[in-house]
């Protein structure tokens, strides 16, 4: 009877540990995935992210889940940061998108500029507040005006956080009206 019983327990105490262990994967998965989503990835298709405040997971445990989200992962030489990456197939799609939507943008018309915020929101993404920020102060040619007329269309409220915005360019944040 009592062998019975240890039985039970150590059966308990593995579902236990099983439940925990599922939980702090997710945890982890949820936190790599909102960092990628609000900081997004460089242009080399990499970011850093630290987890040494989000689970007790060991090192390949970390790189094994994030490799079985179809990302690249390595340990860096400071503790808890992990250097994550696209696929190499996903990383030269990655650097044109960065080239054409980051260099120098000339006057676009409507439809262009409509296009661009488009296919920009689309692959960036809303962050966890409903925002996306677009960088503008690289562009030859910003017309605020143009960029509120085309947000409006698309249905977005956009705010310009330069108030030099009209020569300077600088930081536009889209948000879902």
């Amino acid at each position: 009877m009592i062998r019975g019983m240890e039985r039970v327990e150590n059966f308990e105490n593995y579902k236990k540990e099983e439940k925990e262990m599922v939980e702090e994967r997710k945890r982890l998965v949820e936190y790599v995935e909102g960092e990628i989503m609000d900081r997004g990835f460089n242009e080399n298709g990499e970011i850093l992210v630290n987890v040494s405040n989000v689970t007790l997971l060991s090192a390949e445990e970390i790189i094994k889940i994030v490799e079985q989200l179809g990302l690249e992962c390595e340990t860096c030489e400071e503790n808890g940061n992990f250097r994550i990456s696209m696929p190499e197939e996903y990383k030269i799609f990655h650097n044109n998108y960065m080239d054409m939507y980051f260099g120098k943008q000339g006057r676009m018309t409507d439809s262009e500029m409509a296009e661009l915020l488009y296919d920009y929101i689309n692959y960036k993404g809303f962050d966890r507040y409903g925002e996306v920020a677009l960088n503008t102060e690289f562009w030859s040619a910003v017309i605020p005006s143009q960029i509120e007329r085309v947000a409006e269309y698309l249905g977005l409220e956009c705010e310009f956080l330069n108030p030099n915005f009209e020569t300077e360019g600088g930081i536009v944040i889209f948000r879902k009206s």
